[in-house]
């Protein structure tokens, strides 16, 4: 499924260093379903069936003793630490009923970014386009596929640290 057009110039430009997780099994990806109450979308299926989490550091976060942050999200933090934040009542989210029409994938800045797959419409996007939530709780559109986010790479507001 994923087809990489790496490196990029950041990469080589901050010794970029990127960790897959293994990926899921079956049984795994169950059970992240069951703990989340809904099935999550082939298309995310699939891609934790290929990788379970990508983290990335650089070298000056290395040399600073920083652990690598996490970008495509593993099912621990699919199913344990997202919630947690999206549970947060202090934080500028939108309901209850939008989260739950997205199917969240990704993450920048200890979730202040988040990406994920709509499964219902929602704020101009179909289901099965991408779409971004921001650290005000404001949705944009970000990719007409998951397969096309991919590709294209993450926005380089992810990379501002």
């Amino acid at each position: 499924m994923l087809v990489d057009q790496r490196p990029y110039e950041w990469d080589s430009d901050f010794a970029v260093e990127y960790t897959l997780g293994p990926a899921a099994t079956e049984q795994q990806i169950v059970a992240a379903e069951v703990a989340l109450g809904a099935r999550l979308p082939a298309e995310l299926r699939e891609l934790l069936g290929e990788f379970n989490g990508i983290w990335f550091t650089t070298k000056d976060l290395r040399r600073a003793g920083y652990e690598p942050e996490i970008l495509y999200l593993d099912i621990e933090h699919l199913t344990e630490q997202l919630p947690e934040y999206l549970g947060d009542p202090e934080s500028e989210l939108p309901s209850a009923d939008d989260l739950r029409r997205v199917a969240f994938f990704c993450q920048a800045h200890d979730f202040a970014e988040l990406w994920g797959l709509c499964v219902e419409p929602i704020a101009g996007c179909r289901a099965g386009e991408v779409i971004a939530l921001d650290d005000e709780g404001v949705w944009h559109k970000a990719a007409p596929s998951l397969l096309d986010f991919v590709r294209r790479g993450l926005p380089s507001s992810a990379w501002e640290w």
